[in-house]
């Protein structure tokens, strides 16, 4: 949470959670409801995977990695037309 600077506090805020209850969260103490962690990874931008850190199965690359932080800074307009974009691109290499 450091690296994105978003606070325990600020955390606590979204999950309606006191800040001691999130740090027993990350430290293993209480559980964590796959909500609770889809709401967590929002707030942090990434994905409940890298969240979670068990990656071992899903690994992006630099470039993976790079279009997906891009993508979700678009709208959902321009995630719509940038869709079907790379949709009609990836369907004219295939014939």
């Amino acid at each position: 949470m450091e690296e994105k600077k978003i606070s325990r506090v600020a955390v606590a805020r979204a999950l309606g959670q006191s800040p001691q209850s999130i740090s027993m969260k990350l430290q293993g103490v209480r559980p964590t409801s796959v909500s609770q962690i889809a709401i967590i990874a929002g707030l942090l931008n990434v994905s409940a995977v890298e969240l979670l850190g068990d990656d071992s199965d899903y690994v992006l690359g630099l470039d993976e990695r790079e279009l997906v932080q891009l993508f979700r800074l678009l709208t959902n307009d321009q995630k719509v037309s940038f869709l079907s974009m790379l949709r009609s691109v990836v369907g004219s290499n295939s014939n």
